[in-house]
């Protein structure tokens, strides 16, 4: 599965990554078709990885120049990923050269044994090849730790699928309080929505007076328009790095969850076979996950949406609320089973948790005296 060919319109998912450690640190390098790139700096190691696999060059002496190229002959779609390292001329008789490959798994657990002397046959110390596994930049940290909590539910039940479900019910139980504010900010936001209008309709064409009474009107609710969407924005780098980490974990890759639908959680799931290609999903394969993951998004929509919130939005509204979901029903297809598995886990228990947070709020509002409080009819029993 690691080659130098490769069609990226084929596996939106796979792709050819150039990387070198440089100044002990990796530096990964993504390049487009026909681009090429020369790195002059000291290199101990360098190399091309895959979605699962990597190829790994570590010469005896470090390169002091190397070339990455992305070539495409023949203008068609598929790719040749090709790393070159050069050396000095040579001006004695004879000069030995060492070059060491490793050509295997992506594995953290695997390539960290080079950092060790006594777990290698090539005494190897510190050589840091594992950091090829582990995505750089900003959702570092949050891959290490969502590759800790992964391996830490298997050990207790050996199973990956098992082992994501646990991992999505934790995340959401901790991100419970900020969901709960979230719901309750929105609700306050829908409580103040005819005052808005009022002022909208009566500074319509003066938006600096209109912006410092919007101000006031929060100020005398207590209401801050950032505790809406604040809890979406601490997650968005959970869900970044939770898409790093299931389209590449190696460890995911022929890991079965259900035997017969779910066989493997690093490619999509399978119910059925169709000879031909099914037209705009671009495969053959009927997929169960997918659906199952539309109909969790779409039935979240309905039971969340208030009436309020239609009659503002409109046809837009609806148009972004159902089609949305529609949308990622083709863009995900063929997506990995584990990183379906995932959202769609995580949009059932968003559901349970909604409708647990709806109950207390009425509950509240109830005791506040702003509902009335929903009473069963009385049957009369006619005398005869």
């Amino acid at each position: 599965q690691l080659g130098p060919d490769w069609d990226a319109k084929a596996d939106r998912y796979e792709y050819r990554n150039f990387f070198s450690y440089i100044n002990g640190k990796k530096k990964d390098t993504a390049l487009k078709a026909n681009q090429t790139k020369v790195i002059t700096d000291s290199v101990p190691w360098a190399g091309i990885s895959g979605k699962y696999f990597s190829l790994i060059v570590i010469p005896s002496v470090p390169a002091q120049q190397i070339l990455y190229s992305a070539a495409q002959p023949n203008a068609d779609t598929v790719q040749d990923g090709q790393l070159f390292f050069s050396r000095p001329v040579i001006t004695g008789n004879r000069v030995t050269d060492v070059y060491r490959i490793y050509l295997g798994p992506c594995s953290e657990n695997i390539l960290s044994t080079y950092n060790i002397p006594s777990k290698n046959n090539y005494n190897y110390d510190n050589l840091r090849i594992d950091t090829v596994a582990v995505s750089s930049g900003i959702w570092r940290p949050l891959e290490v730790l969502l590759k800790w909590l992964l391996q830490f539910f298997y050990k207790l039940i050996p199973n990956w699928g098992v082992s994501i479900i646990l991992v999505t019910i934790l995340i959401k139980v901790i991100f419970f309080p900020l969901t709960k504010k979230s719901s309750e900010s929105t609700q306050q936001m829908q409580k103040m929505q005819p005052k808005i209008q009022e002022l909208q309709a009566k500074y319509k064409g003066k938006p600096q007076k209109l912006n410092e009474e919007m101000a006031k009107l929060y100020k005398e609710a207590g209401y801050n328009p950032l505790s809406g969407c604040l809890p979406l924005l601490i997650q968005l780098p959970i869900l970044f790095a939770m898409y790093r980490l299931f389209n590449n974990y190696f460890e995911f890759r022929g890991a079965m969850f259900i035997p017969g639908w779910i066989p493997d959680l690093s490619v999509g799931d399978s119910i059925y076979i169709f000879p031909p290609t099914i037209p705009l999903i671009g495969g053959s394969a009927v997929r169960l996950l997918p659906i199952i993951y539309v109909a969790s998004q779409l039935l979240f929509t309905k039971i969340t949406q208030t009436a309020s919130a239609n009659a503002a939005g409109g046809n837009s509204m609806k148009l972004m609320m159902y089609g949305m979901p529609l949308f990622f029903f083709f863009m995900f297809y063929s997506a990995p089973a584990g990183l379906l598995l995932y959202w769609t886990v995580s949009n059932f228990l968003q559901l349970i948790q909604q409708m647990f947070i709806n109950k207390i709020m009425h509950a509240k509002r109830v005791e506040m005296g702003l509902a009335e409080e929903t009473k069963k009819p009385v049957l009369k029993k006619r005398k005869k």
